[in-house]
């Protein structure tokens, strides 16, 4: 899966976070949400999103970008008292204003 990669803090360190993002027309934001159980909505600036969380620090935010496909962010905190989603979720804000036509 083609996408980038981001990362804030310094290697090795216990501070800072890891993101993927790509965008995918394989599959939606409702489908996404509908293959994990444990999916919960949000918004990423003006667009339904939803969140999926493993623990504390992992985590996984689909934006519904189109009607062919999504943006999935994918990453970790590294910092336990850190909230993986609400890291993953600003890299998804900074990120899909950015696309054409978003």
């Amino acid at each position: 899966m083609a996408g980038c990669s981001f990362v804030s803090g310094a290697a090795g360190s216990d501070t800072g976070w890891n993101a993927f993002v790509t965008v995918t027309t394989k599959q939606t934001m409702q489908q996404f949400s509908e293959s994990h159980t444990t999916a919960q909505q949000t918004t990423v600036g003006e667009y339904p999103a939803v969140n999926t969380q493993i623990n504390n620090r992992n985590c996984t935010v689909a934006v519904d970008v189109s009607d062919q496909g999504s943006v999935i962010v994918n990453g970790l905190s590294r910092d336990p008292a850190v909230n993986g989603c609400d890291a993953m979720k600003k890299v998804a804000e900074t990120v899909v204003p950015n696309l054409p036509n978003a």
